[in-house]
């Protein structure tokens, strides 16, 4: 069965006899939607426009979805959608588009996706947009995920080949969060600010290339990777981060732990109010590897401890750091300028201790957006 479904008000149905079921527009069992477009959907239950169980959407485009009891336009269960573009999806109860149980979707474009997570007894993917269980989205250009529980979940080994060009600005609880063996292969020209709650990007056991983009004012850290997390940057501005009281002891612009790995390239890591680049435990390395600029922290510039190492391959700069410029086992990095602290080592000769918090992923991804 083909179709089109264009030009409706669709308001306050599904859910009356059994709040699990029903949707404003339901395509499901092997159908295809044409063309799903310019329908206004609003107070629905539980979900908005869904695409489910084995069905199909060539294009869901300039839709308005809004007050939706759960999730707005969803793609489930080995489901597909080739374009989703030009919508506006508000104050939702729970993800703005959420694609799950091995679904996927080529193309995502143009949408505005703000104020969704909304339902407060709600524990389950309260997002702008999750991407979960094996599912994959291609392509997502021009974007704003803002103002939302979370910006952007990746979970369940799922992949995003590429986001360029789009914000995630003023989440609550972070605003990009990878974990569970999934990867953002390729994040370009993105603005990831003002978020509080988590910090900005967060991954766990995952992996991904994160570049031209701007990391920058957040309460926590603007960067943490954990749990053996593979990760490239390149071009990034990471600045203005861990506001919330100068963060905790083991905050920084960038933190990573468990094992983690970051290649770096041209990063500036500038202003944080505490440390600028932080390493923690065996096996964790931070490998500077040319033109990266850390300055001008409140913090240390550059700290390795518990096992960890930091090392500079090429011309890198550390200059500027109030608690010093580099402390523990960081190596190949010449310093330039000086820090308040002895060279290498911090004032009161113990070296900062590792965020607790951060210690407790991947369970505490699983206590705030995440699945429980």
């Amino acid at each position: 069965m083909t179709g089109t479904i264009q030009d409706n008000i669709v308001n306050s149905n599904g859910g009356k006899q059994f709040g699990f079921s029903g949707a404003g527009i339901l395509v499901t069992e092997g159908a295809r939607a044409l063309d799903i477009a310019r329908n206004t959907v609003i107070g629905n239950r539980p979900y908005g426009i869904a695409i489910f169980l084995n069905a199909s959407a060539d294009r869901i485009r300039d839709n308005k979805i809004a007050r939706t009891q759960l999730s707005a336009l969803m793609v489930q269960r080995q489901s597909a959608a080739a374009e989703i573009s030009g919508n506006t999806i508000i104050n939702n109860g729970l993800a703005g588009v959420f694609v799950e149980n091995h679904s996927s979707v080529a193309r995502l474009a143009d949408n505005t996706v703000t104020g969704n997570g909304t339902c407060i007894e709600c524990t389950f993917s309260k997002a702008g947009l999750a991407v979960l269980e094996g599912s994959t989205l291609n392509s997502a250009e021009r974007n704003h995920f803002d103002d939302n529980y979370l910006g952007l979940e990746i979970a369940g080994a799922s992949t995003v080949a590429s986001i360029t060009a789009s914000t995630f600005d003023r989440n609550t609880n972070g605003g990009i969060l990878v974990r569970e063996g999934s990867a953002l292969t390729r994040f370009n020209n993105g603005k990831v600010r003002n978020n509080r709650g988590q910090p900005g990007v967060q991954a766990s056991a995952s992996s991904g290339d994160i570049s031209n983009s701007e990391i920058t004012d957040h309460e926590m850290s603007g960067m943490t990777f954990t749990a053996g997390s593979r990760f490239t940057l390149q071009d990034n501005a990471i600045t203005g981060n861990n506001r919330l009281n100068g963060g905790s002891d083991g905050s920084a612009g960038i933190q990573l732990d468990g094992g983690s790995e970051l290649l770096m390239t041209r990063n500036s890591i500038t202003g944080n109010f505490k440390n600028g680049l932080l390493a923690a435990g065996s096996g964790t390395r931070g490998v500077l590897l040319d033109g990266n600029v850390i300055s001008g922290n409140h913090g240390y510039g550059a700290s390795a401890y518990q096992g960890a190492v930091i090392e500079c391959r090429g011309i890198n700069t550390l200059s500027g750091n109030s608690a010093g410029n580099k402390a523990g086992n960081v190596t190949g990095c010449p310093e330039q300028g000086t820090g308040l602290g002895p060279f290498g080592v911090p004032p009161s000769g113990a070296l900062p201790r590792v965020n607790a918090e951060l210690r407790t992923r991947p369970g505490a991804f699983r206590n705030s957006p995440g699945r429980q």
